[in-house]
């Protein structure tokens, strides 16, 4: 398939993957192909959809640990995590938060 069958394809909806199971191009070498065509790329689609309303809260307001803030809609640790990682919501470490110092005005 020359890079303008390839655009064209592309430009009907094929996707990268497909392209590549097509023709046994790697990534790499379909993006270069595909490129050399002139074509426009689409956006690529976002890595895990939206975290659902209330989860963000309930992992900052109500402190609620990674392997649970999802449980109410069926979503696991790691998806959890990247959810509100896509959401900009900075990540707790594991474990609990260690006790504030109380004897630093001793010092």
């Amino acid at each position: 398939m020359t890079p303008e069958e390839l655009r064209k394809r592309y430009e009907a909806g094929a996707s990268t993957a497909e392209l590549e199971a097509e023709t046994g191009l790697n990534h790499r070498r379909m993006l270069a192909a595909l490129r050399q065509a002139g074509t426009v790329m689409r956006e690529p689609k976002p890595r895990m959809p939206p975290a659902p309303p209330g989860m963000v809260e309930a992992y900052v307001l109500q402190r609620k640990p990674l392997a649970t803030v999802g449980e109410p809609w069926g979503i696991k640790r790691d998806q959890a995590k990247r959810m509100l990682e896509d959401a900009g919501v900075p990540i707790r470490g594991r474990g609990r938060p260690p006790k504030p110092r109380t004897d630093w005005w001793d010092e």
